[in-house]
């Protein structure tokens, strides 16, 4: 089956890090030619924007990867910005075929405190961003055959939660707007729909979402994964490339009647659906009669209760339970149907979950191995680094606005000499204990970690220092210089690197011996 996308040219905000990263990825591999668009790319007003934005290291390991993407920048609250991303698009790759308004930022807070100036960016990127690339990129789009727009919502547009008022307040507005769009646009053969990612351990979920003491980015992610496991029925959480697939599906439904859809990206659920895949197996050794013949057993009964109860934190009357099953048997005879077709013949979906199917099969069997305390004390003996905690500083800081300040960092020098000069009201704290430079770098900017690192500890205020914010000066308090954490303290860490390492090694294992039996033939591109 071809694949809609081949050759499609397709612009992806916040494109460089992130869901977005794994948007791109899957798009690509699927033969797109894309335009990654993200604030982080030639950024050359750091200081006038207040969130840490993707490094030139992340923006060339993309390019690396995928070397025939084009990349410009874009801020997607900035009207001129969207019309100049989308109009870079179409003079490198000479048209525009879909859009996906991925940009997005997240912060969170008690209502009775949360900043107003932060309310409004999360909506200015959120809610307004989507409105504004979609006015930018429509004259392009009608130009095409079956054009589409793709915004990334998130489950927090479906349900609310404790101090994200303006996350999900934004996320909410931008299904509205995605339906809006849809209706609207629908009869210039425009199809508009949104995904709604659940839990993805991005650095949007890691720093703001996730409730943690962590104090490096190792020990989020371990607990991260850790929380994972216990609240996820499959174990693990979702990836930016399960959102790539969740896009790509949507670009190549053109013959689908599907609009203002916003995929609701649960783990459970979408596993089920395109799991079903691995019963093809099944079929080959089947009867006609066989193969024609559905089988709903007490297994399937509890399941379909079981997911039901979790969703909707109740039992299914007996009407819910009987349509539950209804709609089971009908999906299983459109799969049937479709594989007798061949629908699954060179679809990038179905090929990437039959390969990650087969993975975790090799990886349950290895995760099954039992580790002692000395094979544990090994481990962490051969991998001191990976529980080494980096260098962290401990500091105060006073902060100069270049909003509120015709030369913050004259003012900022002169404050350094005058204690009596105040500071400007700042939206994150005013001090700081036992950051890394990394963390320090994701609050600040890279280039404030970089100078804060060449300071010495001193009762005296240092600076004038710049941020992604303004200028500042700072007290440095203390330097804890870099340690390995003990053993007891990391021990469930450890074990949770071991049964990774053993995953690892019974993949690659597994695969060198397939591998072993085939014989790879590169064919001739003349012939």
């Amino acid at each position: 089956m071809a694949l809609a996308i081949k050759d499609k040219v397709v612009l992806v905000t916040g494109g460089a890090r992130g869901i977005g990263a794994g948007i791109v990825a899957t798009l690509s591999d699927a033969g797109a030619r894309i335009m990654v668009a993200d604030i982080g790319i030639q950024n050359s007003s750091a200081n006038e924007w207040n969130y840490a934005l993707a490094g030139e290291d992340e923006i060339d390991q993309l390019r690396k990867r995928h070397p025939q993407i084009g990349t410009c920048h874009v801020d997607v609250t900035d009207p001129e910005s969207c019309v100049a991303a989308v109009q870079t698009t179409v003079d490198q790759f000479g048209q525009l075929d879909v859009l996906i308004n991925n940009a997005g930022i997240v912060d969170s807070g008690p209502i009775e405190t949360f900043k107003v100036d932060v309310w409004d960016k999360i909506f200015a990127v959120n809610s307004k961003g989507i409105f504004l690339m979609a006015q930018a990129a429509l004259p392009h789009l009608r130009k095409t055959e079956n054009p589409c727009i793709v915004n990334t919502a998130s489950i927090a547009g479906k349900q609310g939660y404790p101090n994200m008022a303006a996350y999900c307040g934004s996320k909410f507005a931008a299904i509205g707007i995605t339906q809006s769009l849809a209706a609207e646009l629908a009869p210039q053969n425009i199809r508009v729909n949104a995904i709604c990612p659940g839990m993805v351990g991005t650095a949007m979920w890691l720093e703001h979402l996730l409730p943690s003491n962590a104090t490096s980015d190792s020990q989020k992610e371990a607990e991260f994964t850790e929380s994972m496991a216990q609240t996820i029925p499959l174990g693990r959480p979702q990836t930016p490339e399960d959102m790539g697939d969740a896009v790509l599906y949507l670009i190549n439904a053109v013959n689908v009647n599907a609009i203002a859809l916003t995929w609701y990206k649960d783990p459970l659920l979408y596993f089920l659906l395109i799991g079903a895949a691995i019963y093809a197996l099944s079929l080959w050794a089947l009867g006609e009669d066989e193969a024609y013949q559905i089988v709903v057993g007490k297994q399937d009964l509890q399941r379909l209760n079981d997911q039901w109860s979790m969703q909707m934190r109740r039992p299914p009357s007996e009407q819910e339970l009987a349509g539950l099953v209804e709609q089971f048997i009908k999906e299983e005879i459109y799969y049937r149907e479709a594989m007798r077709l061949g629908l699954d013949a060179n679809d990038t979906i179905v090929r990437r979950r039959m390969v990650q199917k087969l993975t975790f099969l090799t990886e349950d069997i290895a995760t099954s191995a039992t580790f002692s305390d000395a094979d544990l004390q090994n481990f962490y003996n051969d991998h001191l680094d990976n529980y080494r905690l980096a260098e962290r500083f401990s500091f105060k800081h006073r902060y100069f606005s270049v909003d509120r300040r015709a030369d913050a960092r004259a003012d900022a020098a002169e404050a350094l000499q005058n204690p009596a000069i105040g500071g400007d009201p700042f939206m994150l704290q005013r001090e700081y204990a036992l950051r890394s430079e990394r963390e320090v770098g994701d609050l600040f900017g890279r280039d404030f970690a970089a100078t804060l690192a060449t300071l010495t500890p001193d009762e005296a205020w240092q600076g004038p220092v710049q941020s992604a914010y303004g200028w500042h000066l700072v007290l440095l308090i203390n330097r804890a210089p870099a340690t390995v954490q003990a053993f007891a303290d990391v021990r469930e860490r450890v074990l949770n690197d071991a049964q990774q390492a053993a995953r690892d090694t019974a993949n690659t294992r597994y695969y060198e011996d397939l591998r072993s039996q085939y014989s790879i033939v590169h064919a001739d591109a003349d012939n």
